[in-house]
Parts: structure tokens; C-alpha cells; sequence
């Protein structure tokens, strides 16, 4: 069967996803005195939000500076000046101001670039501003300082958002033209003004550089007078989940609904267009390649990042397919380390309490059932996309084979302890130390020197923790008393008992995993036990996988993923057995995030949102003295296990992405990371900032102070 690409390309000269049926420009509206609604052509579904959007007059006023041709726009270095007395309104205020009443109003935001203009023929050289206003810079604020070092030299606008350009040189009618530089340079000419009016409300649609002009009529305007030309930035912009408004975070989650609900491809695509795909078919394809028998072809190796960014990219094209408004926030997670640390004495078990995991966001966890029962994604189901040849556990559900969990919907269980697989009580949980702190990602961007070392520390401890503790495990009865009398020495810490998690815990589930890789651990056929029977814990029981810690012991895993994790170091061969017996007599299962299938859990894809925004502050600071990437197997981390072949694929600077086309092209995995560098303007999107106040707050500097030759000794002598 032959399977449509996964994420096509929109346009020749950029890729954007949105609806497939608004192809071809962006739509205007121009006015002799206020800016009115425009209308989308595309779907019903989106066109709605795009009249209300192009309705509302726009609170916050971002000056483009007034050139004297495109080509002097192109070169330009504006000027930036902001107000500090700003209020932010809400959507409702928003949606009921005017432009003129904004812009008077006390605390306004109003930030204004301004350059001189070119001298006319009949007077001298004046400095004068083009406006432009959207709801988006009213509700945030200008993005993209960062990038605005490289190469962003205008001034950004989001897709699909309406923006009103006015001039304040004069109150007249004007010539307007929108204009859009392909990447060869050619240009073409999206608008042009049939009358004279005095401001336009134009929805860009596609990615890319344009520039805006006016000109005034020729019955006004002064011999040989050139026009007003702004340069225009048109990029999608991630922010940090917590911080989207009301409406736009319900019209993310709308669309996430929509991805979740269509489940055939065919049918999602004539609804929504080529770019939609099934939120089912990604889960399924990314625990296709994570729970694979030969090796993990996303993990373990250099492969992690950009397949990982990848797929986030593909998740968020298919959201923009069903609402071309929306993009992909991130979620800054050391937030709610910090938190913990700070607010709740450093008690991770209060994790599943996070406002993440509520309804508002990424869905409550029901602690009698360990799954997500309301909110929006209370419908999402682990079954398999059926027209993708499923990697699944015994319970044909999407889960690593050697996981044999046959809840249908995705779990968190928070820790380890537990002893039902269908109730989140566990005992044991990490502490600071061993959590993904402001700390552990300092250590981590201020020691990466090479990509390759970055791509190694970011999959582990400053990322890394967030999957395995709230994925987490369960069906370990007594697990806290179990290791206290099997380790009278190691001294747990109540009311969480770290030290137990670090140790035992950590060491249960890399075995699996690799047992299951060197054939020693062993589980029924993928699909061949019923799912949910009512006596859950005989199901469970009467399905569970089977090992040896006399096999384990005596194979080649003991001399490579014991030494390569540390346990060898840290337990002598009589603990590891004792620790191998309990996992081979007990049926243990993993939470969804911490395990091949953590795509399945929705919080995962915001996460992998957060690591792409780490690799760019150090490639924004040009931090990397190293940026190759190896196509030996140095690309391959230690702990990649892969007994019974001599690669794995996935990792390498020639393999091609694992999950097939992005943005409309066929990437390698070198070639995609030139492309995602944010020093250029390849890309569909960027993110609003990298501010870190809350780490700042308990001491820890995360700028470009963090690259400094000095501070980069200090800390790896610490």
C-alpha cells in the first residue's frame, strides 16, 4: 500500500502548514478610515476564527521603519524602542478596543522601529513610521530579539493572524503593496491596493519574507517621492504552554481533539488537507522505532534530537491543518522542578499535581486508574493506527513489546511502589538531584562544546527524568520494604525514598529493555492476550513476560549495559541478582512516558518542543566549537543496545530522517540540522524566549554568560 509522505510541501519557496484549500496568498481589507474584516478562504472550520481575529482592531502598535526602496529594507538595522508601562489586556478587552482608543489607552504596549526615510525632491529628509498592529503583539508582546541578531532584520508577524499597517506621516490615503521575497530572490507581488486608502488589514499565509509598502497618490505625493517599505517576517512562534491566552490555548487543544478523533488518514486529509495526519499513526510510528527487537532507532544516539524534532514538527503541521492559527508550545519543565523544590520541600510525589496534569493543560491523572478520564484528551486511545505495521505488546496495544500493560488509554503512575498496574500509588520518587533542574540543563548547555556531546547530555539528565518518573512503574509490590531489607546500608529518605529510585528503580527499567534485545527476557506474542479482562490482575498475570537472572547474569549484557549504566560499580553480583529476581517474578509494567511508547502520553510532545529550544540558545550564541556530526559509530551512545547487529540505524549523519519527508523535503539527518539552525531563516518557526528567570531566582545564570571560556572551566572542574 502506498503511503502519502508525511508532511507535504505547501509552497515552492516555504513550507507552512495549513489548510491545503487557502493555497495562494493572503487575504485584505483596506479602509479610508479603520481597518474591517477580512475573510479566509479557508475551511469553515478556520474561516470563523479569521473573520473574528480580522474583526477586532489590534491593541499594540509595532512601527516598521520607512525605506527608501526594498532593497535599502533588506539591509537596514532598525531601532527598537518599548514602553515600559504595560497592562496586558485580556482577549475580551482586546476584541472590543479600537486601534485609536488602544493606542491612547494607559499602559498601552506600544513598541515602534523606526529608520529616517529618503529625502522626496522638494524637502527634506524626515523621520516617519509604518505601523502594523495584531492581536498577537497585543496579547504578547514582540518575539524574536534573539534572531533578530542573524537575521530576522524587520519585524515578525504569525500566519494567519490579520494585521492592520498604518503610517503616521500623514493622515491620507495611500498606494498599498505587499510584496514577497522568494529565498532565489525573485519576488512576487501578493497585493496591491485597487483605491487609495489610509491603512490595510492584510493575513499573511505563508512562511517567509515579504515587504509592505505605501505610497501616497500621485496627486499627493511629491515628485520622485519613493514609497514607505517594511520589511515583514512571517514565522510561526512556539511559547511556553502556561503562557498561552484563554482562547488560544482552546483553540490548540481543539484541533488536538480533531487529530485524535479522525483516526483514517484518507478521510482526515479531505477534511483538513495533506498535511493532517492521525495522532495515532505518530504514536504508533515513533513506538515503531523506539520499541524495534534490533536496537532504538530515536534513542541512545545523535538520532534522538533531530528525530525528535522531527516528529514534533510533524504533530504540530497536522494541529495547523485542522487550525492554521495554532503552534506547538513548549514546556518549560524546570519550572515545576524549581517549584517543587521551593513550595513542597522537595517531594517530587506531588509531581502528579502539577497544573500540567490538569484538565486546563495536558489532562488530570485519575490516581484510581493511572490514566487521563476528563478534559481533552480523555478519548485518546492506544490502539493501534491500523495502517501502519504496529510494533505492540501482548496486548496488541501500542506499548514495547517487552511492556505488558493492557490499559487501552495512556498511563502515568509517578514513581515506583505500586503494587495494582491500574492505581498510581507509588512510594518512590526521584529528589532534586536526580530531577531535570535549572542546575543539571546549566551543566548541561554550558559543558556542550560539540553537538555530539550535547546530544548526548540532553537526552539523559536534563531531559530524561521527565519521561521515566512520570511514566514511572508499577506492579512492584512492597517495593519500598523490598529494598530496604535487600540494602540495609542504603538509607531512603522519606516520604519519597530518592536514593531507592536512583538505584533500584532505574536499574529495573534499562533491564528490560535490554534483556528484551538479547532475547532474555521474554513475553507472549505481540496481540495475543486480551486486553481489560475484568479480573485485571489475573489478565496481567496469566500474559507476563518471562527472565533468568542466572541467563542475565551469564550474558554478554552484564559486561556491556551494567558497566555502561554503572551498575557493576555501584552493586555487587549478589544484590544485582536479588534485583533480577524480583523483576523476573514480578509483572511489572511501565507508565507511557517511560518507555518506547511515550509518544502516547500528550504532555510528551511539548516536552520534545522544550530540547529543541535548549539546541538553539547554544547555537544562537554560536556556542558549539564542534558541529559535525560523525557517520561512524561515535554517533552511537554507550548505552545504544544492539547485541545482534552492527549498527543501528537512525543515528548517522547520512541516514535519512526516520520519519520520512518535513516541510515538503527529504532530509538526512546532517541536512536537517543544518536546516533547523536558528542562525538562519530556513525554518517555519521560532520561539518567543529564552528567559530563565526561575533559575535565576535560586542562583542558577542561564544566558550567553553560560559560554564563556572562564565559567566553562569553573564548571567542568566542578
Amino acid at each position: 500500500m502506498q503511503e502519502a509522505p508525511l508532511l507535504q510541501k505547501t509552497d515552492t519557496d516555504f513550507a507552512v502548514a495549513h489548510d491545503a484549500r487557502s493555497e495562494g496568498g493572503g487575504s485584505s481589507s483596506s479602509s479610508s478610515s479603520s481597518s474591517s474584516s477580512s475573510s479566509s478562504s479557508s475551511s469553515s472550520s478556520t474561516s470563523r476564527r479569521f473573520a473574528l481575529g480580522s474583526a477586532v482592531v489590534i491593541a499594540a502598535v509595532l512601527g516598521l521603519a520607512a525605506f527608501a526602496s526594498s532593497s535599502a529594507a533588506a539591509s537596514a538595522n532598525s531601532r527598537l524602542r518599548q514602553s515600559d508601562n504595560y497592562d496586558a489586556l485580556s482577549d475580551s478587552a482586546a476584541a472590543a478596543a479600537s486601534t485609536e482608543s488602544l493606542k491612547a489607552a494607559k499602559g498601552a504596549k506600544v513598541h515602534t522601529l523606526t529608520v529616517p526615510s529618503v529625502k522626496s525632491t522638494t524637502e527634506e529628509s524626515v523621520e516617519t513610521t509604518l505601523t502594523v498592529t495584531s492581536t498577537r503583539i497585543q496579547k504578547y508582546g514582540t518575539v524574536g530579539k534573539a534572531y533578530s541578531k542573524h537575521w530576522m532584520t524587520g519585524v515578525l508577524l504569525e500566519p494567519h493572524v490579520a494585521a492592520t499597517f498604518t503610517s503616521d506621516s500623514d493622515g491620507e490615503a495611500a498606494h498599498w503593496k505587499v510584496v514577497r521575497v522568494a529565498k532565489d530572490g525573485n519576488i512576487a507581488t501578493e497585493y496591491e491596493s485597487t483605491a487609495d486608502e489610509a491603512s490595510l488589514t492584510y493575513t499573511f499565509t505563508h512562511i517567509g519574507e515579504y515587504h509592505v509598502s505605501r505610497k501616497r497618490s500621485a496627486a499627493a505625493a511629491n515628485e520622485g517621492e519613493e514609497a514607505e517599505v517594511g520589511m515583514v517576517f512571517v514565522r510561526y512562534v512556539r511559547r511556553e504552554v502556561r503562557a498561552l491566552t484563554v482562547s488560544d490555548r482552546e483553540a490548540l487543544f481543539g484541533a488536538w481533539e480533531n487529530i485524535i478523533r479522525v483516526k483514517d488518514l484518507k478521510t482526515g486529509q479531505g477534511l483538513y488537507g495533506k498535511n493532517f495526519l492521525p495522532m495515532t499513526r505518530l504514536m504508533t510510528l515513533h513506538n515503531n522505532l523506539a520499541g524495534a527487537k534490533d536496537c532504538d532507532h530515536l534513542h541512545d544516539g545523535m538520532g534522538f534530537l533531530t528525530s525528535h524534532v522531527q516528529i514534533t514538527r510533524l504533530l504540530e503541521a497536522s494541529l495547523q491543518a485542522v487550525d492554521p492559527t495554532v503552534s506547538l508550545p513548549y514546556w518549560e519543565y524546570t519550572i515545576d522542578v524549581e517549584d517543587i523544590v521551593a513550595n513542597e520541600n522537595g517531594n517530587f510525589q506531588k509531581w502528579s499535581q502539577l497544573e500540567i496534569f490538569s484538565d486546563k493543560f495536558f489532562g488530570a491523572t485519575d490516581l484510581s486508574t493511572a490514566t487521563i478520564k476528563t478534559g481533552h484528551f480523555k478519548d485518546l486511545s492506544v490502539t493501534p493506527w491500523e495502517n501502519v505495521g504496529a510494533v505492540s505488546n501482548s496486548f496488541g496495544l501500542i506499548r514495547a513489546p517487552w511492556n505488558n500493560l493492557d490499559v487501552r488509554k495512556p498511563v502515568r503512575y509517578f514513581g515506583a511502589g505500586g503494587k495494582d498496574v491500574d492505581v498510581v500509588a507509588s512510594t518512590i520518587a526521584p529528589d532534586y538531584n536526580s530531577m531535570s533542574s535549572c542546575a543539571n540543563l546549566e551543566s548541561t548547555l554550558s559543558q556542550s562544546t560539540s553537538l555530539n556531546y550535547f546530544s548526548e547530555e540532553i537526552a539523559q539528565q536534563a531531559h530524561g527524568p521527565i519521561h521515566l518518573f512520570t511514566g514511572g512503574l508499577a506492579g512492584t509490590p512492597h517495593m519500598k520494604e523490598w529494598i530496604q531489607n535487600l540494602l540495609p546500608n542504603l538509607e531512603g529518605s522519606p516520604p519519597s525514598y530518592p536514593q531507592f529510585w536512583t538505584t533500584i528503580a532505574e536499574l529495573i527499567l534499562v533491564t528490560q529493555r535490554a534483556a528484551y534485545r538479547y532475547g532474555l527476557y521474554n513475553c507472549p506474542e505481540a496481540g495475543s492476550c486480551m486486553a481489560e479482562n475484568t479480573d485485571h490482575t489475573a489478565v496481567v498475570n496469566g500474559c507476563a513476560c518471562t527472565c533468568s537472572s542466572k541467563d542475565i547474569m551469564a550474558s554478554d549484557l552484564y559486561n556491556t549495559v551494567f558497566a555502561a549504566f554503572g551498575f557493576t560499580s555501584s552493586f555487587d553480583d549478589t544484590t544485582l541478582t536479588t534485583v533480577l529476581d524480583y523483576m523476573c517474578s514480578n509483572s511489572i509494567v511501565v507508565g507511557d512516558h517511560g518507555s518506547s511508547s511515550s509518544a502516547n502520553d500528550p504532555s510528551f510532545w511539548s516536552v520534545h518542543s522544550t530540547v529543541e529550544r535548549y539546541s538553539q540558545i547554544i547555537r544562537l550564541n554560536k556556542a558549539f566549537d564542534d558541529e559535525s556530526w560523525p557517520d561512524d559509530d561515535s554517533c552511537l551512545f554507550d548505552t545504544n543496545i544492539h547485541p545482534f547487529t552492527d549498527t543501528c540505524t537512525g543515528h548517522y549523519a547520512t541516514d535519512v530522517l526516520s520519519f520520512g519527508s518535513v516541510d515538503g523535503r527529504t532530509f538526512t539527518n546532517e541536512e536537517y540540522c543544518a536546516y533547523l539552525d536558528p542562525t538562519t531563516p530556513s525554518g517555519t518557526y521560532l520561539f518567543d524566549n529564552f528567559e530563565f528567570q526561575h533559575c535565576a531566582d535560586v542562583g542558577v545564570t542561564i544566558d550567553a554568560t553560560m559560554f564563556a571560556p572562564s565559567r566553562r572551566l569553573k564548571n567542568k572542574k566542578q
